[in-house]
């Protein structure tokens, strides 16, 4: 929409008077925004080349330049966001500085007639040439402001008017995110296929993303929640650029999944020991499929997933710069619902693997052996640690994560795979806090290690336990 002459002739009155403590304002948030040196020279530097990269991607479709425009459009997105949050800061020093933000259409017209008469205020011109600009140029800008001195019509708000601006170029973030989802489009789906015929009850979560999901929905902080998002948009990149996807002509692929293991499954065990550790328990039985499964997968919104990712970390960056509007609180809570939704995928074919490794009729076994032992022992208080021993049988296992919380000791370790008849896995965290016992004599030490696991191929590995106590000899009596 084109501003009116007059509401333009009311936003130079008004942003001229106000050019001193706007301008130190702006460069206040700046400095709680980013550590940009001119934010503003490099909103254009990155608006001319994207500009340049749209024009030479949509004559070429060549992989590289949609690369370089993926990049560029991030680039662009934060930088909207970082001038934004600045924006928002200067309204909020400005605020608190008592300056005078709303002005009635006679005192604007007072202003344009003063500056009529004896030209623009000193600190004013100081402030314009500071920025670059010429005496000719503010010539210029008083003889404007004289020529339509009386066509001010209308109040001016100038908080809202920066409340507006601020939100716009969270707007120009998302344009960015247009074009970054655009190249991916442009680069990939240039000879997409027909709808796919949908099964009613096959609606899933996409097994490839459930990972990166899972793990930007429990982060706490911004800066968590940035990288996870971050992942998320470039697993989604790798997903829709491997070769062996089908381009569906709305925007999404269908793509292959190769089931390797099942749901995970968690060993607990109650106690550590009191230097004698109950029987731990054993995890109800699973029945595990014969063979793994490959599934193909439609996923129709797979671009719209990008791009709403790409809008999350736009909001994300607004808010990590200082951007309290709570507007966009609410457009972030919107598009991570919109996400989860668009994040669903439909099973559209499953045939069973032909080849596996390992003999299926054959039970795997997961041999856990953990040893409490006493490093330190005095009249009043014992110190100990943990050795935890884990072997495969007959079965590569993934472990993605043993837990220990017990009396003074805790922590937490990935292991990731360990493969078959091979070597033993030990695990020795750090010595416990120093445990004191009771009248009688007696440290009671007692905790939980739990095991999170599952196969590579076939059935689930049943878990073998043998748990033990050792003393080491100290010389603390």
């Amino acid at each position: 929409m084109v501003m009116s002459l007059r509401r333009l002739g009311s936003i130079f009155v008004v942003i001229l008077i106000l050019m001193v403590s706007v301008s130190q304002a702006m460069e206040e948030g700046f400095v709680l925004a980013s550590a940009a040196e001119d934010p503003y020279k490099e909103f254009w530097d990155i608006l001319y080349r994207e500009a340049d990269l749209v024009v030479q991607l949509n004559k070429t479709g060549d992989g590289n330049i949609a690369k370089e425009l993926i990049n560029n459009s991030r680039r662009g997105a934060e930088n909207a966001a970082n001038i934004s949050a600045s924006i928002w800061i200067a309204l909020q020093e400005l605020k608190r500085s008592g300056a005078k933000l709303y002005y009635t259409e006679d005192e604007l017209r007072k202003m344009a007639e003063d500056i009529k008469r004896n030209g623009l205020p000193q600190e004013t011109v100081k402030a314009l040439k500071e920025q670059g600009w010429t005496d000719s140029e503010i010539k210029a800008l008083e003889e404007y402001i004289a020529e339509n001195a009386d066509k001010i019509r209308g109040d001016f708000d100038m908080e809202e008017f920066l409340l507006n601006m601020s939100r716009a170029f969270i707007a120009a973030g998302f344009k960015y995110n247009y074009y970054e989802t655009w190249a991916l489009k442009r680069w990939l789906w240039t000879n997409p296929k027909e709808l796919p015929e949908l099964k009613p009850g096959t609606e899933t979560m996409n097994p490839l993303l459930a990972e990166e999901w899972m793990t930007f929905m429990s982060s706490k902080t911004i800066e968590e929640k940035l990288l996870a998002i971050e992942k998320l948009q470039n697993k989604i990149i790798e997903i829709v650029s491997k070769g062996n996807v089908d381009y569906i002509e709305n925007g999404g692929i269908v793509f292959e999944y190769r089931s390797t293991k099942e749901r995970d499954q968690s060993i607990r065990q109650d106690s550590i020991g009191t230097i004698t550790l109950p029987k731990p328990k054993i995890p109800s039985p699973i029945i595990p499929s014969p063979t793994p499964t490959t599934n193909k997968y439609y996923w129709p919104t797979a671009l719209e997933a990008y791009r709403t990712a790409a809008e999350i970390r736009t909001l994300l960056l607004g808010i990590k710069y200082g951007n309290g509007d709570r507007k966009l609180e609410e457009m972030l809570r919107n598009r991570i619902s919109d996400l989860g939704s668009e994040l669903k995928v439909y099973k559209v074919f499953t045939s069973p693997s032909l080849i596996s490794p390992f003999n299926v009729e054959k039970k795997g076994k997961l041999s856990v052996e953990v040893k409490a032992i006493a490093d330190e022992i005095t009249t009043s208080y014992v110190r100990y640690h943990l050795k935890i021993i884990l072997r495969a049988k007959d079965n590569d296992v993934y472990v993605s994560k043993i837990k220990v919380n017990g009396t003074g000791l805790s922590f937490e370790k990935d292991v990731d795979l360990l493969v078959h008849n091979n070597e033993d896995e030990i695990i020795e965290p750090e010595i416990s806090k120093e445990v004191y016992g009771e009248i009688s004599n007696t440290v009671k030490v007692k905790g939980k290690v739990e095991i999170t696991y599952s196969p590579i191929y076939g059935s689930t590995p049943h878990p073998l336990y043998n748990v033990s106590v050792q003393r080491r000899e100290s010389k603390n009596r």
